[in-house]
């Protein structure tokens, strides 16, 4: 399992650093902004580290797997949790790809992204008056209005926003939400909607 850093300096780019370590070698591969999109991602360096301050074992060289690493890493970066801690930095370039781009693989997304969709959703509820869906296709494109909706369900399905009134666009965020929000240091923006 890859752990990600993110780092946001005054008047720097953005740097996403992504690492493994296991008995015999830590591993670091740092990607600059520029060339982060999951289909043509790139390095700007590859570290890798004893575990000790030892030397390295040749044979670690066979044991690194740099294209399941690469595979990983492009899986990480289809998350929007990690893209949200991209965008908290200011770089507008970012998208959320959440529909378009879906996750592969059998771990599913994490209850963190879809309480992000519902903290966006509740915040529109309240700047849209009522209209929330093309206010959110807006700030987040490539984002159909089905898509959305499908997106919404999840999170009330798994118990993260609340029912919205018969024939109208609403809903809370419900505790669980809130909690895992703070749990991952992700501002509220709907509190006080």
């Amino acid at each position: 399992m890859l752990d990600w850093h993110v780092e946001h300096r005054p008047g720097e780019p953005t740097t996403l650093t992504f690492s493994k370590t296991t008995v015999d070698f830590k591993i670091e591969v740092v990607v600059a902004p520029s060339s982060l999109s999951p289909e043509n991602l790139r390095a700007r360096s590859i570290t890798i580290t004893p575990p000790t301050d030892d030397t390295l074992d040749p044979s670690v060289f066979g044991a690194l797997r740099l294209r399941a690493l690469l595979k990983e890493m492009t899986e990480d970066l289809h998350s929007p949790f990690l893209r949200y801690q991209l965008q908290s930095g200011q770089d507008p370039e970012w998208l959320d790809p959440f529909i378009d781009l879906p996750k592969p693989g059998r771990r599913g997304r994490p209850d963190v992204e879809y309480a992000i969709w519902a903290d966006r959703y509740v915040l529109a509820v309240e700047q849209s008056g009522g209209k929330p869906l093309p206010l959110l296709m807006s700030q987040h494109p490539g984002h159909s209005e089905a898509s959305l909706r499908a997106i919404l369900n999840k999170a009330r399905v798994r118990k993260l926003l609340g029912k919205s009134p018969p024939g109208k666009a609403g809903g809370q965020l419900l505790p669980r939400a809130i909690e895992l929000l703070e749990q991952h240091s992700c501002p509220i923006t709907s509190r006080g909607a």
